[in-house]
């Protein structure tokens, strides 16, 4: 049985992007942690050891991650730019091949429930944005960034965007279930 941590990307301290929606700020962690936590309560029937994981800083997480014998990470996040751009892609440490092909299944899976721009796997470095936990965990990592959060107009663009990605991440799960890396 293939053991997989599903990480919230950010913290209480560093919340990542946000959106105002309706006089409401909503932040990256917050929706991150809510979809590892629907992931939690629905993937009880894929034959997966999923370890949930948040954050309240990121001292030691890379060593925290390593501890866990996992062999296969997936940190959520959202990306933000300029409140224009949209798009799906997924981040992979540049010398993995394995992280390359989950990545390139992930992307797929995503593009094909968010219906966004596809913006590619992209090779990431230790010194890039996600660098880290992608290049020093032991785990195959990749990192997902599947909508861009200060793009969204309304909250039912929200709801279906979140649901959506939820619906990609159990896909990729049934997958990783079945499949080898």
């Amino acid at each position: 049985m293939k053991r997989v941590i599903l990480l919230a990307g950010h913290n209480f301290k560093d919340k990542g992007c946000h959106v105002n929606l309706e006089g409401k700020t909503i932040n990256e962690f917050d929706l991150t942690t809510w979809i590892v936590a629907e992931i939690f309560k629905k993937e009880r029937l894929i034959n997966i050891d999923l370890v949930a994981k948040a954050r309240n800083d990121y001292k030691d997480l890379v060593s925290e991650i390593n501890s866990l014998n996992a062999d296969i990470l997936i940190s959520c996040h959202f990306n933000a730019s300029n409140g224009i751009s949209q798009g799906t892609e997924v981040l992979y440490a540049h010398t993995s091949s394995k992280g390359k092909r989950l990545a390139s299944v992930a992307q797929d899976i995503l593009v094909k429930h968010l219906e966004l721009n596809n913006r590619g796997i992209k090779a990431t470095k230790q010194a890039d944005r996600g660098g880290s936990i992608l290049n020093k965990t032991k785990p195959v990592a990749i990192l997902l960034e599947p909508f861009f959060l200060d793009s969204v107009k309304s909250f039912d663009e929200l709801i279906s965007l979140m649901d959506k990605t939820v619906d990609s991440i159990i896909q990729l799960l049934e997958h990783l279930e079945k499949n080898e890396l």
